[in-house]
Parts: C-alpha cells; sequence; structure tokens
C-alpha cells in the first residue's frame, strides 16, 4: 500500500491471508485532497473535503432519511443561481453524531462507483442539479436521521425516500423557513396512522416544547422534546401518545430561542400508501395555493385547513381545473356536515382549529386535476395530499 502524508494505516501494512486494512487521516486544514489506496490489486479512493468553502453557509435541513433494510434515500439539490456554487450535504444519525452512509452519484462521471462518508462537497454550475443516493453498504443494517445542506450559492433541493420492497416512495422538502413555530396535522381515524420526525439543526441541545390539540383546538396533551447537538427523533404519533389515538389535530412544536428547527410528518394509509406532510410554518399568511390535487379515478385529495391564529378566521377556498376554469368537486367532511358539490367553499375556523375536507370522486370516473386557491381574513394555512390505493402511492402539497 502507498504511503500519504495525511493517511495513517492502524493496520499493519503487509500480511498474507485473510484480513482487514484499517486506517485514520489527519485534519484537513487546507482544500480538498484525494489519495488513491491500493489492497490486493485493488484500488480505493479516500477523499477529503476542504476545511473551508468561502461564503459556506446553512442554507435548510431535512428532517428525516432512512437507508438500508430496503430504504433508499435520494437527494437532488439545484443550482439556482447564474453563477457557479458549491453544495456540501451531511447527514447525521438520531443522536447527532455522523452517519456514515453510502453514495451513489448515478450522473457523474468521476468518480465513478460508491462513496463511503457522511459529507460530500460537491460544485454545481449554474441551472444544472446533482443527484445523491444514499444507502447502506450490503451488511449494513437499517439506519435512520437527518441531513443538512450547507452552500455557497443559491442552492435547493428534495429528497426522496424508496421502499425497494413494495416500490413505495414520499417526498420530502427542504425546509429552508426558520420559523418560530411549526405546525403538522394528524389524522389516526380510521385505521389511519401519522409518524413524525424532527431535527435540532444547531450545534447546542435543545428542549422543543410541543403541544398537541384535536380539531376543535382543544389541547390534548403537551410536553417538551429534548434533541442533542444535530440531533434526530422520529415516532408514531398514537404509539408515542395514546391520547392522540382515534383523533384529527395538530401537532405545534416550538423553536426555543436562538435555535432552529425542522419538522416533517408522514401518513400511512392502509393497505400501505405512504406520503409526507410538509410542516406549516406559522409565519403568518393570508391565503396561499395548493398546486395540484387529483379526484376521481382511483384518487382522493384530503384538504386540511388550520386557524394559527388567536381569533375566528374566514377561509375561502377557490378550486380550479387545469385549464383555468372553476372546478366543482364532490366534498365531505369528516368532521360532519352534509356532502356538497362545488367550485368555492368558505367556512369560519376558530383559533387553533382545523378543518378537514375530503373530494374523492368516483373510482369509475375519469381523473380529474387542477389546483385550489385560499384567501383567508386571518392567519390561516393549508396542506394537502392525495393517495390511490390502485397503486400505493401519494402525494402532498403545502
Amino acid at each position: 500500500m502507498p504511503l500519504v502524508p495525511w493517511i495513517r494505516y492502524t493496520s499493519p501494512i503487509s500480511r498474507t491471508g485473510s484480513g482487514e486494512v484499517t486506517f485514520e487521516v489527519t485534519l484537513n486544514s487546507g482544500p480538498e485532497q484525494s489519495a488513491s489506496l491500493s489492497v490486493s490489486g485493488h484500488s480505493f479512493t479516500v477523499y477529503q473535503q476542504a476545511a473551508s468553502i468561502t461564503s459556506l453557509g446553512l442554507i435548510g435541513s431535512m428532517p428525516h432519511l432512512a437507508a438500508g433494510g430496503g430504504w433508499q434515500t435520494t437527494f437532488t439539490f439545484v443550482n439556482k443561481g447564474s453563477a457557479a456554487a458549491s453544495a456540501r450535504p451531511s447527514f447525521f444519525a438520531s443522536n447527532g453524531y455522523p452517519q456514515s452512509l453510502l453514495f451513489n452519484l448515478p450522473r457523474q462521471v468521476s468518480p465513478t462507483g460508491s462513496i463511503l462518508g457522511w459529507s460530500l462537497d460537491q460544485p454545481i454550475v449554474p441551472n444544472a442539479s446533482f443527484v445523491l443516493q444514499a444507502t447502506r453498504p450490503p451488511d449494513g443494517s437499517f439506519v435512520e436521521g437527518s441531513a443538512e445542506l450547507a452552500a455557497a450559492g443559491s442552492v435547493d433541493g428534495f429528497a426522496i425516500f424508496h421502499y425497494n420492497p413494495s416500490q413505495q416512495e414520499a417526498v420530502v422538502p427542504l425546509e429552508t423557513r426558520n420559523a418560530n413555530s411549526y405546525l403538522l396535522p394528524f389524522d389516526n381515524t380510521n385505521s389511519l396512522t401519522t409518524g413524525m420526525a424532527l431535527e435540532n439543526t444547531m450545534v447546542t441541545p435543545v428542549a422543543v416544547p410541543v403541544t398537541v390539540r384535536d380539531d376543535a383546538g382543544t389541547v390534548l396533551a403537551a410536553f417538551v422534546l429534548q434533541l442533542d447537538s444535530f440531533g434526530h427523533t422520529s415516532f408514531v404519533l398514537s404509539t408515542q401518545y395514546a391520547v392522540t389515538a382515534n383523533h384529527r389535530g395538530t401537532v405545534e412544536f416550538d423553536s426555543p430561542t436562538g435555535a432552529r428547527i425542522s419538522v416533517l410528518g408522514i401518513r400511512y394509509t392502509p393497505p400501505g400508501t405512504l406520503t409526507t406532510i410538509p410542516a406549516m410554518a406559522n409565519i403568518g399568511t393570508t391565503g396561499g395555493q395548493i398546486a395540484h390535487l387529483a379526484v376521481s379515478g382511483g384518487w382522493q385529495t384530503t384538504i386540511l385547513l388550520v386557524n394559527t391564529g388567536s381569533a375566528s378566521a374566514a377561509a375561502t377556498l377557490k378550486v380550479f381545473g387545469d385549464d383555468g376554469t372553476p372546478l366543482a368537486l364532490p366534498l365531505t367532511f369528516p368532521q360532519g356536515g352534509a356532502p356538497a358539490t362545488t367550485s368555492t367553499f368558505t367556512q369560519s375556523i376558530s383559533p387553533n382549529a382545523s378543518l378537514w375536507l375530503q373530494s374523492a370522486g368516483s373510482a369509475s370516473a375519469s381523473l380529474q386535476t387542477g389546483s385550489a386557491q385560499l384567501t383567508t381574513t386571518a392567519k390561516l394555512e393549508a396542506s394537502s395530499f392525495s393517495d390511490t390505493t390502485q397503486t400505493g402511492r401519494g402525494l402532498s402539497c403545502r
């Protein structure tokens, strides 16, 4: 094996028969570097990222990732700017320590093959994208954790969970907001199950106050979650907190002073549909858009409206077809109320309460797609998720 000044072997470098080669690298105080090692005729390359990148700063975080045991998480990072950018995704275990993963770079010419590591530097030219598939070595067990993206330049991104046995997928948005609090809706009725993930993006431990409310705004539980430096936790809500079983509502996560967190919900629908629930950031809003909805042909869309303010709010939801004209959809109300078929719906929502609407249509009817627009007189957030039992796929919009 060749000798490299910044690599120190911690096992014998010459022996016969089977064995293990171990090494450690010294702290890098300069630019990125690499070296090739040869073991029994097989070449391996060790990459070490630069000590620093000018103007590198935290862009956002992804509060959950899954790898191994049939799971793979694929990250896509896009340079939205007109100048070259440098991206540094980093991955952490639930205890906040670096999480070593196997990186596959499907669009890269060099380096080829897989890379084992917990962080990777990548230049991205303007308007280009960088794809990184994170999994585990063949003998690696299932792990979960979180990811953060630091960059020098205008970089954004998202991740996709993929479960190989069922070919199930779900999208995780990059959380770029830094809000005082976040809301996640949950629905644990009719055999539905809601999972949740929370990440501390800071180097110091945090204590996150959490408030659970039902759909009328009544507090069901209040507690504090402790997270280590860069720590992560995930749980099934009704298992961890039995008081939420057979309830709908919201979970509020408050950011401690000077801290930054990110949260994500995961909705499981029998017989196995998986979709993510993006967090609502309590930063004040007078409405917004739902970019896509799908109804009929086996698809169902659930729309959730949450009043995050301290006063009642009048919400008006307008639905449009792909051509921009009003689209009348059949609406049902899981919380009670007569069904209606309409393109415009208005209702007052009490403080901290949530309103759930569902539109399924007929499984034998043609698929209807479109978008929705929300206007309100106060602080109101909207979210939606569409799912189908025909393919076991789901999608969510914030």
